[in-house]
């Protein structure tokens, strides 16, 4: 199983890991699931450490932790881009729908605590 690890999964699991449900926590452990982040996800927590959003030390390696954990990193493509941009508009948010389409592209499931991320139509965990 290839799983997609939203944003939002990597900080609830930096921050407070005992959010992620049980389940969740066992479908990501597992040796089988093979789990990527996207790289958008770490622009956005860049981006937002920058403007003072989230609480991480700049001497913090999130590269390093996720390849320490066995967490590959996805790289965006021009396919996912161009997918992105015909997802439908009931959400907007860019770092979703770039995530979305890489699920939707390369065939990964989703990892999110955020629900509204359905209405892109991607498969979903959690």
């Amino acid at each position: 199983m290839a799983l997609l690890l939203d944003t939002n999964v990597i900080l609830v699991g930096l921050m407070e890991p005992a959010r992620i449900p049980a389940h969740v926590r066992r479908q990501i452990e597992d040796p089988l699931a093979a789990c990527v982040v996207s790289v958008v996800s770490l622009y956005e927590i860049g981006f937002k450490t920058a403007l003072g959003k989230l609480p991480i030390p700049a001497s913090f390696d999130l590269r390093a932790h996720l390849k320490a954990s066995g967490i590959g990193v996805l790289d965006v493509k021009a396919q996912h881009a161009i997918v992105a941009s015909r997802l439908p508009l009931e959400h907007r948010d860019p770092w979703d729908r770039l995530i979305a389409a890489q699920c939707l592209v390369d065939g990964h499931q989703l990892v999110s605590g955020d629900n509204t991320i359905s209405a892109l139509g991607i498969a979903r965990i959690w």
